[in-house]
């Protein structure tokens, strides 16, 4: 037949020679096919198996992207057809699929133009339609699956000689395969099964990649089925064939990948999950597929799993570094530390008279007040002391316990029970501290239960450690003197603003470091903020995300700096950060298509990605948005009130610089973005300064306790 054009003739002609290195593999009688002056051939190594059975194993020509290249493969030859997997070094290799021209997952003797294949090649009589493009429709399409079946249940028993060959001889078997002997037999079957199986196909998937996955599924699930047997998919020197009724566990090695060494070393987790039935989730989701386990049959490693290895919750003291170092290197986004506070809520600790209780009841005996509780209140109350309260790994863990809530009345039985010198004035120090606090009143309604309280005068031994002004203060407010409250002289209050600037002088860096640590994401620089000149688009798009985020309520920094995370994990926030809407609004489009797509059974950070219009208008106009808050130190503070809407700005009336509003989506949020340029020093002026905290009403009900009311900003 006449070809129409030089340009058709190169087409075929390149195809043909392209896939010419397989002709020879499924030809019934052609030996060698010559294209230019290359000459292909099939001389394969029969590799015998010890049932009899045999697979082939030789070098093709396979197109790659780029050109072509030798390669091996491995042949599995049946009645109703044949399979073959291309195999490397490191062991089953996917064809290339960016290859031109790609190579067909399907093959009638010679190539249809089907998919391309990933993990297999099946040869085989099926029924085809005019011009050889696909396999057939209609009724033809039930021959071809009666025949991919068959096809399936002819070659699994070679999947399984082969598989028992590799257990008993893998260093025979690797040379014949050509295999490099650091490859175990058991990563040697994971890829085969990862290669072969692929991703599920969805609805809309074509026929023949639908056909390839049902033989895939058979030969897994036939080949597990009998053997019992399979890949637990884990690296290094855990990897090995897990029986699947063994498997206690399955683990997200990416996602996990810095908790499972501590998890390994954790000899209690281990003793509920012995590493011999672990496996990676991607196995366990084979299983699934192939319908070999029921649904939720395997537990996948949680934090419900952390948690579980205590028997009835019980945290034992020699437990809680482990626990310490996994929250330390467990996953911070996601929302995980709102999870581990739900799962250690119902948590019991050991008290200091050795019972468990449950650690919403215990006083840990941190803050101040709390250790002179524990001077006073009962030893059921008390946590044990060998947790060691003031360690690190304490501190790591506690922040993720119920907290203890203090009741009045239970702290009046306290009171009137402390017995000892030393009790009695924990007791009546704690109660100097919580003077204005409901416990005072509810004692003086006991007073006619008569105690040790109620017999308090000022050289009391239990009053030695209080002030003079403390002594008649207590003994007013429990009704032990005849002078009235009103009588006495204007006491100074315990706290003021110059105690509260000392102890930030001395612990503010601390503090500062560990919000940075929770607040800021890792791969952001936050001092690129201060660089001048071209502005650092990453760092600023950060800093308005986090203050955007601001209008979330029940939330905190580290879900939303997680959130940043995941975007980040995606590629996403590299075109969010980067790629200009005017110029990329494609790009910015794809990743709502992937989201959107992606979010079949849950819906991941679907609050945060509400936001996804906002980062655009931000993201739009950055420029505007940058350049307003480096020079809010210009303004005085009746301008600054324009900050957020430039277009209402009378000082920028006749410049050219115009964006949308920020008001409605910064409202608390630009709070924080000059607070943090104000820590960089970016900004310094007294008007910046008056923006740097949202005046809330609980921080302006504690400044009027003070003595200092009627504040508006700052």
């Amino acid at each position: 037949l006449p070809l129409d054009s030089p340009g058709a003739a190169f087409e075929v002609t390149d195809r043909f020679a392209g896939l010419a290195g397989l002709l020879p593999v499924f030809a019934r009688r052609i030996h060698c096919v010559v294209v230019g002056e290359e000459p292909h051939t099939w001389q394969p190594r029969i590799v015998r198996l010890g049932s009899g059975r045999q697979i082939e194993t030789g070098s093709v020509v396979l197109p790659v992207e780029g050109g072509r290249l030798p390669s091996r493969i491995l042949v599995f030859r049946a009645p109703s057809g044949s399979v073959v997997l291309r195999i490397g070094a490191g062991g089953i290799q996917e064809f290339d699929r960016k290859a031109q021209p790609t190579v067909p997952a399907t093959w009638v003797i010679a190539p249809t133009r089907g998919s391309a294949a990933r993990g297999a090649l099946l040869n085989a009589r099926f029924q085809i339609d005019t011009g050889r493009a696909t396999l057939a429709r209609g009724k033809s399409a039930e021959s071809n699956s009666t025949l991919t079946k068959k096809l399936a249940d002819e070659v699994f028993p070679i999947f399984i000689d082969l598989q028992t060959e590799s257990e008993s001889n893998w260093s025979v078997i690797a040379d014949k395969l050509g295999c490099a002997q650091l490859v175990s037999p058991a990563d040697f079957w994971c890829g085969l099964w990862e290669t072969i199986l692929g991703e599920p196909p969805d609805q809309d998937s074509e026929i023949d990649v639908r056909l390839l996955d049902e033989f895939s599924c058979s030969v897994f699930r036939n080949v597990v089925d009998r053997n019992g047997r399979v890949p637990n998919g884990l690296k290094g020197a855990h990897t090995a064939f897990v029986e699947v009724e063994n498997i206690c566990l399955s683990v997200n090695l990416i996602y996990l990948a810095n908790a499972i060494p501590i998890l390994l070393q954790w000899e209690l987790f281990l003793d509920k999950f012995p590493v011999a039935g672990w496996c990676a989730d991607q196995v366990r989701e084979w299983l699934k597929r192939c319908d070999l386990v029921e649904q939720h049959s395997i537990p996948t490693l949680d934090l419900a799993q952390i948690v579980g290895i205590f028997d009835l919750g019980h945290l034992p003291p020699g437990e809680v570094a482990k626990l310490a170092d996994v929250i330390r290197v467990w996953p911070s986004s996601h929302g995980e530390p709102y999870r581990w506070s739900v799962q250690m809520a119902s948590m019991s600790l050991r008290s200091r008279a050795g019972t468990w209780v449950p650690a919403s009841a215990l006083i840990r005996g941190i803050a101040t007040d709390e250790k002179l509780l524990s001077g006073f209140a009962p030893d059921t109350a008390v946590l044990h002391g060998d947790y060691g309260v003031e360690s690190k790994a304490f501190h790591v863990v506690d922040q993720y316990l119920p907290v203890w809530r203090d009741d009045p009345s239970l702290i009046v039985g306290w009171c009137i029970s402390a017995t000892g010198d030393g009790p009695q004035a924990a007791a009546a120090k704690w109660l100097v501290r919580n003077i204005y606090g409901q416990t005072i009143g509810q004692l003086r309604e006991r007073h006619h239960l008569g105690g040790w309280l109620f017999a308090l005068k000022e050289d009391s031994l239990a009053l030695a450690g209080l002030s003079q002004e403390e002594k008649r203060l207590l003994l007013a407010q429990l009704g032990l003197t005849a002078t009235h409250l009103k009588d006495f002289p204007e006491l100074s209050p315990n706290l003021t603003l110059a105690s509260i600037h000392g102890w930030w002088s001395e612990n503010g860096a601390k503090w500062l470091a560990k919000f940075d640590r929770r607040f800021w994401p890792s791969g952001v620089d936050r001092d690129a903020l201060k660089e001048e000149g071209p502005y650092n688009r990453t760092a600023w798009m950060t800093l308005f995300s986090l203050g955007l985020f601001r209008r979330y309520g029940r939330v905190n920094d580290q879900q939303h700096r997680g959130f940043l995370d995941f975007l980040g994990g995606k590629g996403w926030w590299e075109t969010i950060c980067k790629v200009h809407p005017d110029a990329g609004a494609e790009a910015w489009m794809d990743i709502l298509r992937a989201y959107g797509e992606g979010q079949q059974t849950d819906t991941l950070f679907e609050l945060w990605m509400d936001s996804f219009p906002r980062l655009y208008r931000i993201a739009r106009w950055l420029d505007i948005y940058v350049h307003l808050f480096q020079t809010l130190d210009r303004r005085d503070s009746r301008l600054a009130k324009f900050l957020l809407s430039p277009s209402s700005d009378p000082s920028l009336s006749g410049s050219g610089i115009e964006a949308p509003t920020l008001s409605r989506m910064l409202r608390l949020g630009q709070h924080l973005v000059i607070r943090e340029l104000l820590r960089l020093e970016v900004l310094s002026s007294d008007v910046s300064r008056e923006l740097a905290f949202s005046p809330r009403s609980a921080v302006l009900e504690l400044m009027a306790q003070l003595g200092h009311t009627n504040l508006d900003s700052s």
